[in-house]
């Protein structure tokens, strides 16, 4: 195989490489910047080329990067692998930030420092990290709750502010309304919202976004940007000062029993399939815990009938 043909088809394999594969000159202007790239930091390469590196670095980070470059340049390791350095950060054309891994090289061409860097976006890894995280903290705080009323104040507590600015959870028990339990970024509202709908519960044969929950006893997700949502949310306009922009409604189901419905509300932004698949899984292990609480309860119920009856 002829040294053209292999250029070409290593050439071909970097560009299409889902990693980001950028490379600069000694002054630090880039001057390769792969499909992968492109689709990492939004930029296509007619735009970058010849800009300054730190144009995909994080302002906090630009002022010590470059003599770090500098200084690896003059050391006598030729590469670092990825997972060798601590995880840094890239910074998309839109300003968002995101979480990254590196490999890094330096060649001389022609008596000039090459430096070459193979990124990986490793935000969805994050994601699913903290997720996994965030369920197993839940899962043993929902354990160690006692009692039915405490658990339904636990799972609302457990929601906000990580996925909502506010969780509502209504109890259902005995074909009839058993309480509530909010948490709130404002506390004081939250308990507004609490004592309002315990003196005026939801008509669960409605339309209200919790009352659907209940019929259906399916996912509802509810956002600003469909028309079709918006009176849906302008029914829980009592959560904050504006109608809500997302929320989603799940029933609490165990046993093949609906014990309430919980519903997480955000002031700002959109819920996603990231955010269905985490209260999705928050309102499996709050179901299961709840009914435990009220199995708990009923044993104790039983025993103090019992007890009682020894005693007369």
């Amino acid at each position: 195989m002829s040294a053209g043909i292999t250029d070409a088809v290593l050439a071909g394999i970097v560009n299409i490489s889902a990693d980001a594969i950028v490379s600069v000159d000694q002054a630090q202007k880039i001057i390769f910047f792969n499909e992968g790239a492109e689709k990492i930091f939004c930029y296509s390469a007619n735009e970058i080329l010849g800009e300054p590196l730190e144009k995909l670095i994080p302002m906090r980070f630009r002022e010590t990067h470059s003599a770090q470059v500098i200084g690896f340049g003059k050391s006598s390791t030729r590469a670092r692998k990825m997972g060798e350095r601590r995880q840094i950060s890239g910074i998309r054309k839109n300003g968002e930030e995101f979480p990254a891994e590196a490999a890094i090289s330096h060649v001389d061409v022609n008596g000039e420092k090459i430096y070459s860097v193979i990124l990986r976006d490793v935000t969805d890894r994050r994601k699913a990290d903290e997720a996994q995280r965030f369920l197993a903290r839940a899962g043993e705080i929902l354990v160690s709750s006692i009692g039915a009323e405490q658990t339904l104040r636990t799972v609302a507590l457990l929601a906000v502010p990580q996925l909502a600015d506010a969780c509502i959870v209504h109890s259902y028990h005995d074909d009839a309304f058993q309480g509530v339990a909010v948490a709130h970024i404002d506390l004081l509202r939250g308990k507004l919202i609490e004592r309002s709908r315990v003196e005026h519960p939801i008509d669960y044969s409605g339309d209200h976004p919790i009352a659907r929950g209940m019929q259906n006893r399916a996912p509802l997700v509810l956002s600003s940007a469909n028309p079709a949502d918006e009176a849906s949310l302008s029914r829980s306009s009592d959560i904050f000062a504006d109608t809500p922009t997302a929320a989603i409604i799940l029933p609490l189901l165990a046993r093949e029993h609906l014990l309430g419905v919980i519903g997480f509300y955000r002031k700002k932004g959109t819920y996603g399939e990231d955010d269905l698949f985490l209260t999705t899984e928050i309102a499996r292990r709050a179901a299961i815990a709840l009914d435990n609480a009220r199995l708990h309860e009923q044993v104790k119920t039983g025993v103090q009938a019992r007890d009682d009856m020894i005693g007369i």
